[in-house]
């Protein structure tokens, strides 16, 4: 019997002294008249490989399905096989002969891959975002894990995959849905640390885990695993969709703009970016795409109007829109911390995006904000202008 693994496992063997016996097989796509000799294993995953090395000349495999003396043949090579729809769990044999009768020794073994992601060093990347989107995951061929530290999952067999996300806010929810069949005790795990030296959030749940208190910025691990039976098999049996969610600022959408008034000196109202997700915008005009915003408005008091920010992240950006959520018509921009326009319409409602380019996950990412627009002259009484009376009405402009 041969143990499938994820790396060659060779096993020393020799066709010398072999002969070939036809009553026990129907040879296939082989040779007939071949002295050969015989190996086992159990399939591990629907795909396995099996490699024979430093044989005699003109070596060859066969693989078959069934038992001893009612065998079906599956397919045929010189050194390797690979071969795909097996059935987990499923013994397969294997012949080893030489096409031109030469014998000696030689090296044997069966592998098969694991996901990309069965260790913690190639975790899978996720990014967090305020609704979920998921990332198609499975435990295919995971290997079980004995090497890593339990921490708050129970002790048992954990046959598991691995994934990191970089909090952005301290409280993450990570998910998974849509499991396979054989998925039965399905476990999730959040771990500090590094893959050299993760550490114990005590963050475990079945199908979704939320862990407060984390660092903005930090990137954390994922355990996804099945406990004490391994889910591997045929199509999506052991699939799953993961996702990693945190609340959003209240006006991370236009929608939820947060409404600011403008006055002569500036009033600051308090923002953040932490947590903020970006807005599609179909005409984005002279902002930056894709980059994670959060959303004003206010009513033009002037066409003279001033948008300021201070106490602001690295790069802000601000830009300001005309029109309504649903149809947005881009108006001005700057990189910077002042936006001036002079051609706004007073009484319209102007929406206003935050954000810093590039992209920046940090509890840093907070600002004041606010709205001013230049008063008339006489809007106080010390600049009350002076008229003059006549015998008849001569009229001077004002403004409100």
């Amino acid at each position: 019997m041969l143990t499938s693994s994820t790396s060659c496992a060779n096993t020393a063997g020799t066709n010398a002294s072999a002969t070939y016996n036809p009553s026990t097989f129907t040879a296939g796509c082989g040779a007939t008249n071949k002295v050969d000799v015989w190996y086992r294993f159990i399939a591990v995953s629907t795909t396995q490989t099996i490699t024979v090395s430093s044989g005699p000349s003109q070596v060859r495999l066969e693989l078959f399905s069934g038992t001893c003396g009612s065998m079906t043949s599956l397919a045929c090579s010189n050194s390797s096989i690979i071969y795909t729809n097996l059935a987990i769990g499923t013994t397969y044999y294997i012949r080893v002969y030489t096409q031109n009768s030469n014998t000696g020794a030689f090296n044997i073994c069966v592998t098969y891959s694991p996901p990309a992601n069965d260790d913690c060093s190639g975790a899978t990347s996720l990014t967090s975002y305020p609704s979920c989107i998921n990332t198609a995951g499975t435990l295919n061929a995971a290997t079980a894990n004995g090497a890593t530290a339990l921490g708050c999952f129970a002790a048992g067999t954990y046959y598991d995959v691995w994934y990191s996300f970089v909090a952005a806010t301290t409280t993450e929810t990570v998910t998974v849905s849509s499991l396979g069949a054989n998925i039965t005790n399905p476990q999730i795990q959040i771990y500090g640390g590094t893959c050299a030296a993760l550490t114990n959030l005590t963050a475990c749940g079945t199908t979704s885990v939320t862990k407060s208190g984390l660092t903005i910025g930090t990137t954390y691990y994922v355990r996804v695993a099945n406990l004490n039976a391994n889910p591997s098999g045929a199509g999506t049996v052991a699939n799953f969709n993961i996702c990693v969610t945190h609340t959003a600022p209240a006006n991370d959408d236009c929608s939820g703009a947060v409404s600011l008034t403008s006055g002569t000196t500036c009033v600051n109202t308090g923002g953040t970016l932490v947590g903020a997700s970006y807005t599609t915008i179909s005409a984005i005009g002279c902002g930056t795409a894709s980059r994670n915003d959060v959303w004003y408005s206010f009513v033009a008091v002037g066409a003279n109007t001033t948008i300021t920010l201070s106490s602001a992240p690295a790069n802000p950006r601000i830009q300001l829109f005309s029109g309504s959520c649903a149809a947005l018509t881009s108006v001005a921009c700057v990189s910077g911390t002042t936006l001036a326009s002079t051609t706004l319409t007073p009484g319209t409602t102007y929406y206003v995006r935050i954000y810093t380019d590039p992209n920046t996950i940090s509890a840093s990412n907070t600002f004041n904000i606010c709205v001013t627009h230049t008063p008339p002259a006489n809007d106080d009484c010390g600049g009350a202008i002076s008229l003059t009376s006549n015998t008849g009405c001569i009229n001077t402009t004002g403004s409100l």
